[in-house]
């Protein structure tokens, strides 16, 4: 991961949100005031973050503007509530905007984290298409491509080793349940592997970099997802420890190549 050391104001912010994030859904070993996000907790957020910087950097952004990538990135998920008049995603710009407001930052660069954090506007439709924000973005500006960065990090999981893994606490998450508590029978698993088939072999990241970086084993994935599916269709697949333990085949082989 690209190494990049913050000025101390930015260090600051990161670390104000960072402890937000696992105060609010957990860090992974230790549960949230709100809720303890199998998906959503420190570690999503950490690893987009940094991932917004790899892509920042690749793509050779300002000093500031790699900052302001990790910004959005840290905060892009820090508030997950859904209120009448505001989304998350506006929520956690609103939150993000109001920190650095406190600590010398201008309105100028909370219009960049703004931006950026609500590229990460998601919805996946029937189809399993994702429809993102990003759709009138280019990286004609550092803003937009801050905007265009921090989107693309989001999603990193998909392809990773990891990302069977991610797919399932995100599975997990969405049944409601908490850290590592497992659903205790395998009801919409299949719809939702066929929702990870299409989402996975047709989402394409908004940047160019980020797919040559972040989408090689595609092809993997999406052969893992449908495995999933057939393996339930035989009945081969009978509980959460068979998933959990697929995954980690998954995550063996694709880590030690």
């Amino acid at each position: 991961m690209t190494r990049v050391d913050f000025s101390p104001r930015a260090q600051r912010v990161v670390d104000i949100t960072l402890s937000e994030v696992a105060h609010r859904y957990g860090d992974g070993i230790n549960p949230g005031s709100i809720a303890s996000c199998p998906y959503h907790d420190l570690e999503h957020s950490t690893a987009v973050m940094e991932s917004a910087v790899l892509l920042a950097s690749r793509l050779h952004l300002s000093r500031a503007a790699l900052e302001l990538a990790a910004l959005s990135g840290a905060a892009h998920d820090v508030i997950r509530e859904h209120a009448e008049d505001m989304t998350p995603e506006e929520a956690s710009a609103a939150w993000l905007r109001r920190v650095m407001l406190n600590n010398g930052y201008t309105i100028d660069d909370t219009t960049v984290t703004t931006r950026a954090i609500l590229a990460t506007t998601a919805q996946m439709l029937e189809s399993g298409i994702v429809v993102q924000q990003t759709a009138g973005l280019n990286a004609d500006s550092e803003a937009n491509a801050v905007a265009l960065c921090v989107a693309s990090a989001d999603l990193r999981a998909l392809y990773m080793p990891t990302g069977p893994r991610a797919a399932h606490d995100y599975f997990r998450e969405l049944r409601g349940l908490s850290g590592e508590e497992a659903p205790a029978d395998l009801e919409g698993l299949r719809k939702y592997q066929l929702g990870e088939v299409a989402l996975t072999s047709g989402y394409r990241y908004p940047l160019d970099v980020a797919e040559a970086l972040f989408a090689r084993d595609r092809d993997d994935i999406v052969a893992h997802h449908k495995r999933l599916i057939d393996l339930l269709d035989r009945g081969l697949i009978s509980s959460w420890d068979d998933v959990v333990q697929l995954d980690l085949e998954y995550y063996e082989a694709h880590t030690q190549r």
